[in-house]
C-alpha cells in the first residue's frame, strides 16, 4: 500500500518495510518524515547497492543500452551513501551484508 495513504488513515505500525521501492521515487527525502510518522519502533529498508547492481544486470545483458540501469530506478546509492541518507532522520541500528542490494534496520530519531 501506498504509505503515504496509510499516514492519511492515521495508521501507525511497530515495524515498516520498504524494501527496494526508495530507488524508484523522485524526491525520496519527502519519504523519510511519512516514515517516521507510520513507525514506532524500527524501518527495515533496502535499494540495490551501486554500481554493482548495474554492473551485474550489464554482465548478465540486462539493460545493455542503459549500461545496466533499470529505466524505473531514478536513484542510485552505495552502501555508505545510503546509510548517510537514511541517517537524517533515523539511527542505523544494523546494515547487513545481503549483496547486491544495500539493507538498513533503523529506528526513528527522537525529536529535540
Amino acid at each position: 500500500m501506498d504509505a503515504r495513504q496509510l499516514i492519511d488513515d492515521g495508521r501507525s505500525f511497530d515495524m515498516v518495510m520498504m524494501l527496494e521501492v526508495l530507488e524508484h521515487i523522485p524526491g525520496p527525502a519527502q519519504m523519510l518524515p511519512i516514515l517516521r510518522r507510520l513507525a514506532r519502533r524500527h524501518v527495515l529498508l533496502s535499494v540495490p547497492r551501486e554500481p554493482f547492481f548495474c554492473a551485474l544486470n550489464f554482465m548478465r545483458g540486462k539493460n545493455l543500452t542503459r549500461l545496466g540501469n533499470d529505466p524505473e530506478h531514478v536513484n542510485h546509492w552505495g552502501r555508505a551513501g545510503f546509510q548517510r541518507f537514511i541517517a537524517r532522520d533515523f539511527e542505523v541500528l544494523a546494515a547487513p551484508g545481503v549483496f547486491p542490494w544495500t539493507m538498513v534496520l533503523a529506528r526513528p530519531r527522537q525529536r529535540e
